[in-house]
């Protein structure tokens, strides 16, 4: 996919992202879209792939009624993209209309979960290996998102209270103490 990369790089106002075989391309004129796709498909039938057309989205920074009908830049091929308000990417919510607060939601969700079915079992870990348990279970499930978006108040407040309720065992310590300096 390098090469592929290193094509669009070189195309005049788009901005294309890798990351293994997912491609992004930002741009800001549909004219500019076209020829990235016609590398796209240049480059797949010269590594013998198929571009997956269903799983491809547009995704616009602007309301969608401002946009009007894109697929006249389109070539035939790839009509079937769909433009969205949102989408998942790399396990990450991006849209428009998306907040920090929204980004976070699926992981939060992960966290309570994986957090409650380790709770059980909470009163069989001394505090310093609940700690290794937090790091090591709990906190990897939100630092990839920290590495784009960084935790709100609400967030960091809902993230103590889901490790405080693994961490603390009645009031034997606080979170402060357990934080290396």
């Amino acid at each position: 996919i390098d090469v592929l990369l290193v094509h669009i790089n070189r195309m005049p106002l788009v901005h294309p992202k890798c990351f293994a075989d997912d491609l992004a391309v930002g741009f800001s004129n549909w004219r500019r879209i076209a020829p990235v796709l016609l590398a796209i498909d240049d480059w797949s039938a010269a590594a013998g792939l198929t571009p997956n057309v269903g799983k491809t989205k547009f995704i616009s920074t602007q309301p969608a009624d401002g946009i009007g009908d894109f697929s006249k830049y389109l070539p035939l091929n790839w009509r079937g993209i769909k433009l969205v308000g949102s989408y998942v990417y790399l396990r990450i919510l991006i849209g428009a209309g998306i907040d920090v607060t929204m980004v976070y939601g699926a992981a939060m969700e992960k966290l309570w979960s994986r957090v409650a079915r380790y709770i059980p079992f909470k009163s069989m870990f001394n505090p310093a290996e609940r700690v290794r348990v937090a790091n090591t279970y709990f906190v990897p499930i939100l630092s990839y998102i920290h590495r784009f978006y960084v935790m709100t108040k609400y967030i960091r407040e809902q993230v103590e209270a889901v490790l405080r309720s693994w961490l603390i065992k009645n009031n034997e310590t606080n979170l402060r103490r357990l934080c290396a300096p």
